[in-house]
């Protein structure tokens, strides 16, 4: 299987299957990138910019990229390469992101990368509870 990082495009949110017209404005937004397997979009993930040095990350994932533990590990390189290049160039000393609190696994996948929680945000988005994250600089 083939990869390849490239800019994110609209195309890509569509074929993942994200239709979400708000999200996916916000996610043009910022520095975001999409993941190729094979020439099709299986990841996707950026920085916007909230306010002056502060950023918010988001990142989706295919229920392919979720079974493969290949595409798993390419999106965690490619992450870890990317974000703090992101960072910098966005002169960020903030970012923080959120995840849905009943899933354990992309709450330590955000430890990985330094973020510390910040604390649960009850009933968030669509009723459901979340855990805020932050990285500071």
């Amino acid at each position: 299987m083939k990869t390849e990082l490239v800019p994110l495009t609209y195309r890509h949110l569509q074929e993942m299957g994200e239709t979400d017209q708000w999200q996916n404005r916000m996610r043009l937004g910022g520095i975001a990138f999409a993941l190729l397997a094979d020439g099709k979009p299986v990841a996707a993930g950026g920085i916007v910019r909230l306010w002056g040095k502060v950023g918010k990350v988001w990142t989706i994932q295919t229920e392919e990229a979720k079974r493969s533990c290949f595409l798993m590990r390419r999106i965690h390189k490619h992450a870890k390469e990317q974000f703090p290049l992101i960072r910098a160039a966005m002169g960020l000393e903030r970012v923080e992101g959120e995840t849905k609190a009943d899933e354990p696994s992309h709450c330590r996948w955000a430890e990985r990368f330094n973020f510390k929680e910040e604390g649960v945000m009850r009933k968030y988005r669509m009723g459901q509870d979340y855990i805020r994250y932050a990285w500071t600089s």
